[in-house]
């Protein structure tokens, strides 16, 4: 976040003659609205958030939620700057200080903002109907526009030591580069490991489906408790060593290149019976998922 040198100007000075929309504030009644409890309150809060620019407010009211429905999809409203300082005369003089947000849109107004393009727009409610002045009845911070009506409302021409001060967008943006490209990484790597995941869980289930048919099979065969027991048996033997979890890198090496992993067996002949092939094939993923660990 950016936050500015305090900015001054007049609310009877506009610095303009040919553009923009002639005010006759109260300045009085001004004063009052921006110094009052309800209006301070806000600003020690953080709460006197402002936008890139005014459209957010002329289409979803002078106090936008965080987000809108829009054609049926959530939109977010993105704050640009909050006012951290205000202060305001009966004479007209109003001082603000500003932070631009780590946001996308407040990242776009610091931009412009150090490129001396733009300045802040006040938001202001106005009684209808009064055609003496223009009476406010409320205050609703600072917007970041690209021409203010109060030309003097923009900080980076008050005094020759803010001449040449400028930013370093170059490192922000560097900043702001870097993190994206580590979040880059980050979800590639994410995706990489959720795809292997589910390939080994893919897997399993279908070891499993294949487990349960054959186990199936067995159960049909005469024999089948004194066969289980021969592949119990043959399970107790054929159980990978496992190393201690504080064993040494050489030692946990040297245990898996010991272990019996899944070989190559015969086919069984085309005379042999659908049981025996079955029982084969059993015996040997039994003992592929058992080597597996």
């Amino acid at each position: 976040m950016l936050r500015l040198d305090p900015i001054k100007f007049n609310v009877k000075d506009r610095g303009r003659k040919h553009r923009g929309l002639p005010r006759a504030f109260d300045t009085a009644r001004l004063a009052q609205i921006i110094n009052s409890p309800a209006v301070q309150e806000r600003v020690r809060n953080r709460d006197l958030r402002g936008y890139l620019g005014h459209w957010t407010r002329e289409r979803w009211g002078m106090e936008p939620k965080e987000a809108v429905i829009d054609q049926g999809k959530v939109v977010p409203l993105e704050p640009a700057v909050v006012t951290v300082r205000l202060e305001a005369s009966p004479e007209g003089e109003i001082l603000h200080q500003t932070e631009f947000l780590d946001t996308l849109t407040g990242r776009t107004a610091a931009s412009m903002w150090a490129s001396k393009v733009g300045g802040f727009s006040s938001a202001i409610s106005l009684a209808a109907g009064r055609t003496d002045c223009d009476y406010p009845t409320n205050f609703h911070g600072f917007d970041y526009v690209s021409e203010p009506n109060f030309t003097t409302n923009r900080g980076y021409a008050l005094d020759s030591a803010r001449e040449g001060a400028g930013v370093d967008l170059s490192a922000f943006d560097g900043v702001v580069q870097q993190h994206a490209e580590e979040l880059a990484a980050l979800d590639s790597a994410l995706a990489q490991t959720r795809g292997e995941l589910e390939r080994v869980m893919a897997e399993l289930a279908t070891m499993s489906g294949e487990q349960s048919y054959l186990l199936g099979l067995l159960a049909r065969r005469p024999d089948a408790a004194a066969l289980r027991q021969a592949l119990d048996s043959a399970h107790s033997f054929q159980r990978p060593s496992m190393t201690p979890a504080g064993a040494s890198f050489a030692d946990k090496a040297a245990d898996f290149s010991g272990m019996l992993l899944a070989r190559r067996e015969e086919a069984p002949s085309e005379n042999a019976s659908v049981e025996t092939q079955s029982a084969a094939s059993l015996a040997g993923a039994i003992s592929l998922v058992h080597r597996r660990g």
